[in-house]
C-alpha cells in the first residue's frame, strides 16, 4: 500500500512513448494516458487508425455501425480533450459518401440480386472512407509524423 505517497512519473518518458504509438479513440476516451499529453497529431494517427480498421470489415450493416459508433465516439472525445484541439468529424466523410453512393446507385439500377447491390454500397462507402483516411494520413504528414 502506498498510503499518501504519490507515485512520480517522468512525463518526458511517456511523452516519447505516446509519440511513437498509435491509440484507438477508445483508449483516448478510457485515459490510457494522460489528456493532457494528447495533441493534435495523436488525435490524427488515432483516427486515421480507426479509417483503416474500418476499412477491414467486409459487411455494409457491420460497417454501417461502425461508422455510427465511431462518430459518437468522436463526439465524446470532443468533449474531453481541450478546446483548441482539431476533432475529426465525419461530415467530409459524409460530403464524399453522397456522390458515390449516388453513382453506386445509378449503377445498379439494373441488377436484380440483392447481393450484388449491398456489395456495390459496401464498395461505395468503403471508397469514401479511404478518401477521409487520405485526407488525415496527409495532416498527420504535415504535422510532423
Amino acid at each position: 500500500m502506498f498510503g499518501n505517497k504519490s507515485i512520480k512519473v517522468n512525463m518526458n518518458v511517456l511523452s516519447n512513448g505516446i509519440e511513437n504509438d498509435v491509440y484507438k479513440i477508445d483508449e483516448l476516451l478510457d485515459s490510457v494516458i494522460p489528456m493532457n499529453l494528447i495533441d493534435r497529431k495523436l488525435i490524427s494517427r488515432s483516427y486515421a487508425f480507426e479509417l483503416e480498421e474500418l476499412l477491414k470489415v467486409s459487411s455494409l450493416y457491420e460497417l454501417s455501425r461502425a461508422i455510427i459508433n465511431l462518430e459518437r465516439k468522436l463526439v465524446k472525445l470532443e468533449k474531453v480533450v481541450q478546446v483548441d484541439l482539431e476533432i475529426p468529424n465525419l461530415t467530409n466523410f459524409y460530403t464524399s459518401l453522397s456522390p458515390v453512393l449516388l453513382q453506386s446507385l445509378v449503377e445498379i439500377h439494373e441488377l436484380s440480386d440483392s447481393e450484388n447491390v449491398e456489395n456495390h454500397w459496401l464498395d461505395a462507402v468503403r471508397i469514401a472512407v479511404e478518401e477521409e483516411l487520405a485526407i488525415w494520413q496527409e495532416k498527420s504528414i504535415s504535422l510532423g509524423h
